[in-house]
């Protein structure tokens, strides 16, 4: 798990298409907010939109202080480009907003928790996850050399290959694909206003 550092971005707009998937409050806000979060993800990450524009000087300094200036793109091979965006609900604090989106990637998800003032239009504070998911290697086949062995004396005398075991044609078949209930949704979950007071204290 990676702290602190994202991966690359597609350069359409999810919020704009079906790819995005949220919850409750009001489609349109989470719409906007959906936004904001791609265009963070194009600040911070690509560079393809001017980061000043989108977050205070304290969360603009943060970012260069952390990446020497350079934006999150170095942790773009880790889990590769984003596919889909999902946005929780809204929560509603005294001085700000805070919401939850998820990037789903082809090696994993990355997470923003963001801060935002819907009164200066600017991300107060964010902090982030980057998860690769570890692909599974293939079992390796387990050899039945005395099976081998019989194959073998049988082709030599008869010319034709016994029928296979029972864990050969275990080793044959092919793997089971996960069912549709075991792909994590990629709508992110809600905070409490307890967590969200815990995420961003300032806006509380």
């Amino acid at each position: 798990m990676l702290r602190s550092g994202p991966a690359a971005f597609l350069v359409l707009s999810l919020a704009a298409t079906g790819s995005v998937q949220a919850q409750g409050t009001s489609d349109l806000l989470k719409e906007q907010y959906a936004a904001v979060c791609t265009d963070l993800f194009q600040g911070a990450v690509t560079g393809e939109r001017e980061i000043s524009n989108l977050v205070t000087d304290a969360v603009s300094q943060r970012i260069a202080t952390e990446t020497n200036g350079q934006g999150y793109a170095a942790l773009i091979p880790e889990i590769g480009p984003p596919k889909a965006l999902g946005i929780s609900d809204v929560v509603h604090l005294s001085y700000g907003d805070v919401f939850v989106c998820q990037f789903g990637h082809d090696k994993g998800v990355s997470l923003w928790q963001i801060g935002y003032s819907p009164l200066s239009q600017m991300i107060e504070d964010f902090d982030m996850v980057f998860i690769r998911h570890e692909a599974k290697p293939p079992p390796k086949p387990v050899a039945d050399e005395r099976a081998s062995k019989r194959r073998s004396r049988s082709t030599t005398r008869g010319g034709e290959a016994p029928a296979p075991t029972e864990t050969q044609r275990r080793d044959q078949e092919p793997a089971a694909q996960p069912a549709a209930s075991e792909v994590p949704d990629i709508v992110p979950e809600t905070p409490t206003q307890s967590e969200a007071c815990q995420m961003f204290p300032d806006l509380c």
